[in-house]
């Protein structure tokens, strides 16, 4: 996802001058793997991130389907979030301050003073610890220190990820000892091609009726335009992804089928669906990508696209929005279901 139009104050934060999640000496990033017999997912502690995933078709091919990185090590400055669990905050807050229980609070602000996917203490580059696993699942989780980035409370978070079939479940959850504002996505990058070739000829169906942009005034306002007809930049009839660049954030609608998006590729006979509990799904289609990954392979621009489950953007500073939360005896608890089908 890329970054904000400069609008907003520009002020010095020390905030943005390190990351301050305390790494535990003992802890180093590693690879883990999960495996069925039709998938094959592998992991890092680093970000909480999805590195690698091999699937079987039903004629016995198998594709790598998501963007990752070489080494463990690399996650540490994976600066694209390459399929990382992405916090406190996912997507942008701008200003980045916002009131909360009638107190300003005031959030590591970068250099266009936008607040982007948790600041220098984000989630993504954070070492987590390993809970449990076994062959199918596996469950990451950290704690969060109170002023992270300038957030309240002393956080833990959590995700687990199960293999069940062709599904991939990702349960996140999080408990703090102060109220404070939770927003937890996932961004693996994808091309059901199984190589980094342009996605344009991909087919989306988005059960979105509106979409919101992420320029300054919109994220102000928090205007939704409408896309039911797929007038604008609407996905609620299927069609090709196209050369159009997407960074937007899509607000769900109620769908008849048990997904929110499903995207499939013709040429590789791919299908992905995805479902979740969040109201909104960030499509991004990667034209800030340039990176060398797993193999030495070159990923260019719009050679993958992400569908990050979410929150409004920006919600703790539009009034009327759903704002979710974790608090003392009130955790936060979201779900995202990747299915492939082919």
């Amino acid at each position: 996802m890329s970054g904000g139009t400069a609008a907003f104050e520009k002020r010095p934060d020390p905030l943005y001058k390190e990351r301050r999640h305390s790494m535990d000496s003992m802890v180093r990033p590693q690879f883990f793997t999960l495996k069925n017999d039709r998938l094959e997912l592998r992991l890092t502690n680093v970000g909480a991130a999805m590195t690698r995933l091999r699937f079987t078709a039903e004629d016995g091919r198998t594709s790598d389907l998501i963007a990752g990185l070489e080494k463990p090590e690399d996650y540490l400055h994976n600066v694209d979030f390459l399929g990382a669990l992405v916090g406190r905050w996912a997507n942008r807050i701008a200003p980045a301050e916002f009131i909360w229980d009638g107190e300003t609070v005031r959030l590591a602000a970068d250099a266009d003073g936008i607040h982007l996917h948790g600041g220098p203490d984000t989630l993504s580059l954070a070492l987590w610890e390993t809970e449990a696993q076994d062959d199918t699942s596996i469950r990451f989780t950290i704690l969060s220190p109170d002023g992270a980035s300038g957030y309240p409370g002393n956080a833990r978070f959590t995700v687990t990820y199960t293999l069940d079939g062709r599904r991939i479940i990702a349960e996140l959850g999080a408990e703090s000892d102060k109220k404070t504002p939770v927003n937890l996505t996932l961004h693996p990058y994808w091309n059901l091609e199984g190589a980094p070739v342009n996605v344009r000829g991909h087919i989306l169906h988005l059960a979105a009726a509106s979409y919101t942009l992420v320029d300054v005034e919109d994220l102000l306002t928090g205007r939704r335009y409408d896309c039911k007809n797929n007038t604008g930049r609407g996905f609620f009839k299927p069609r090709p992804l196209g050369d159009h660049p997407y960074d937007t954030n899509f607000v769900l609608s109620p769908s008849e089928e048990p997904y929110q998006a499903c995207i499939s590729s013709p040429a590789s006979g791919l299908c992905l669906k995805i479902s979740c509990t969040q109201p909104c799904m960030q499509l991004y289609t990667a034209d800030g990508l340039s990176t060398v990954g797993r193999d030495g392979i070159f990923w260019p621009p719009h050679s993958a696209f992400c569908l990050e489950p979410q929150y409004m953007i920006n919600a703790v500073n539009l009034p009327g929005e759903t704002v979710p939360f974790a608090a003392p005896g009130k955790p936060y608890r979201e779900r995202i279901v990747y299915e492939l089908q082919g």
